[in-house]
């Protein structure tokens, strides 16, 4: 008995390549949302780092305040901790990193707040006393913030808005002693809101 090959009706055709076009777009779809569910993560992991070197940054700051005031472009006495303005938190820390063993301070003035863009600014300068003509080193933290707001902890264990607070308000600046802490209240477009308090190491 003879055997005669058989080969595919165009029907068969037709249907084979339907089912491989539809097993292929249910593939693409599962590639397709296996790579934007990556890309959401590697967002998220980017954001959540970006906040625990913002956080770790401040802390560092914050836990190594010095009693020692500035001077200012004018000339005025500051303190070594205050909040010049609303919002915009200035203080003296210690621990400036000295890679290169050059001849300068390890103590380093700094300043933190809320740019109008919405982005979290850290200011630096090269000096404690500095003078009209130097200009800050201006490093942007995080963005998408909405609003900042500080407060103090006074000797007292009582939270204060200001810093100096009121009761303090005719001390001198270099007699002016840090808060113990200072806690951060912070608003994020994405996070929402956020709470942080920093032990600056100041005895009662």
């Amino acid at each position: 008995m003879s055997m005669h090959a058989r080969g595919f009706t165009l029907l068969e055709l037709v249907a084979a390549l339907a089912i491989f076009a539809m097993m292929s777009v249910m593939a693409y779809g599962g590639v397709s949302a296996l790579i934007t569910t990556r890309e959401g993560l590697d967002v998220s992991y980017e954001r959540l780092q970006n906040w625990q070197l913002a956080t770790h940054r401040l802390r560092l700051d914050l836990t190594q305040v010095r009693e020692r005031p500035v001077r200012d472009e004018f000339g005025d006495v500051q303190p070594a901790l205050h909040e010049p303005e609303e919002g915009r938190l200035e203080l003296t820390h210690g621990g400036r990193r000295n890679p290169l063993g050059q001849p300068r301070s390890t103590l380093e003035r700094v300043a933190w707040f809320l740019d109008t863009d919405g982005s979290l600014i850290r200011q630096s300068w090269l000096g404690l006393d500095r003078a009209q003509s130097e200009k800050p080193l201006r490093t942007t933290i995080l963005e998408d913030i909405e609003t900042l707001e500080w407060r103090f902890l006074n000797s007292d264990d009582t939270w204060v808005e200001d810093w100096p607070p009121a009761q303090l308000a005719g001390t001198l600046p270099q007699d002016l002693p840090p808060p113990r802490a200072v806690e951060l209240r912070i608003e994020s477009k994405r996070l929402g809101e956020l709470e942080f308090i920093f032990a600056t190491g100041v005895e009662a």
